[in-house]
């Protein structure tokens, strides 16, 4: 049996595709490089009917030595591999992945923007293809990728954008799938982020996972497609205090309790952090409440988020 996951298509936006075919009965053909062009589906396919799919983002930058770079792709192909997982899509091996996906940059090598704050966006997903009115394991799934240059995520660019802060809807919940990058977290977020925009002129929304009928008492989530960072003065609690020789600064973000979907950025940005003596790193939660407070008393310093590709 090939070791390439299942009946994988790897699609090139731009130009080509790759494609790989897999059976419960026979296992993987090898890979084809093949024009670019639709996907084909049977009306019955489960993704069509319960949702089952799951995707990466990931990208691709130049260099100024005018080479290509993916960042940590082992992470998103982990990851996208864990997601699989969840929801019985078939397995695949993660680093005959990673290759194919730099075959086909090196093939579309023309196509990687030169202008700064610019990549290529790589989207893997993954869903099932099976021909099953019904919701059972996946017999048949598909694995594609896709590519298209791309600038920066907001029309704003790298410029402040404002955030509304819903503590009625949620994006994820204790025992759910927070944790895995799958379509049906995703979907639900498309009311609430049109509604921000439209009343409210925000460009997203943060999530807080209500804990009790007191709004300030629920948890800040993530934001969008974002994890979310607090930098504050520390401490944002007015009990505590500042023991003598500590970091005047602490950098909060929530921790990865299975409502969090652990970014490769994220990840990247606490490391970092992490070797700067002059922060604190909390991974801790973080309620409503705490951060009214922390604005209110000046310690809130910034906020940001971080992609979660």
């Amino acid at each position: 049996m090939h070791p390439f996951p299942m009946q994988a298509v790897l699609l090139l936006l731009l130009l080509l595709c790759v494609q790989a075919e897999h059976t419960a009965e026979h296992g993987w053909g090898k890979p084809r490089i093949l024009p670019f062009g639709p996907l084909h589906l049977h009306p019955a396919a489960q993704v069509l009917h319960y949702g089952m799919c799951c995707f990466e983002g990931m990208k691709a930058y130049l260099g100024h030595d005018g080479r290509g770079r993916l960042f940590r792709p082992d992470m998103n192909f982990a990851r996208l591999r864990r997601s699989a997982a969840r929801i019985q899509l078939a397995d695949f091996d993660t680093q005959e992945l990673e290759e194919c996906v730099k075959a086909l940059l090196r093939l579309d090598r023309a196509w990687l923007p030169e202008r700064a704050g610019h990549c290529m966006y790589i989207r893997p997903f993954m869903f099932s293809s099976d021909r099953a009115l019904g919701v059972s394991p996946s017999k048949a799934t598909t694995l594609s990728v896709i590519l298209s240059p791309v600038g920066p995520y907001f029309k704003s660019g790298v410029d402040a954008v404002r955030l509304f802060l819903d503590t009625s809807n949620v994006r994820a919940w204790p025992g759910g799938v927070g944790q895995f990058k799958i379509g049906g977290n995703y979907a639900p977020t498309v009311t609430p982020q049109s509604a921000a925009k439209q009343r409210h002129d925000c460009s997203q929304v943060v999530y807080a996972l209500p804990q009790g009928p007191d709004p300030n008492d629920a948890l800040i989530s993530e934001c969008g497609a974002m994890n979310m960072v607090f930098v504050f003065r520390r401490f944002i609690a007015s009990h505590a205090g500042v023991q003598a020789g500590s970091p005047g600064i602490e950098v909060v973000t929530p921790p990865l309790d299975g409502t969090i979907l652990p970014g490769v950025t994220r990840d990247s940005i606490l490391q970092l952090l992490k070797g700067r003596p002059d922060v604190l790193v909390s991974e801790r939660p973080l309620t409503v409440g705490q951060l009214v407070e922390a604005h209110e008393a000046g310690l809130l310093l910034e906020v940001f988020g971080c992609g979660t590709a």
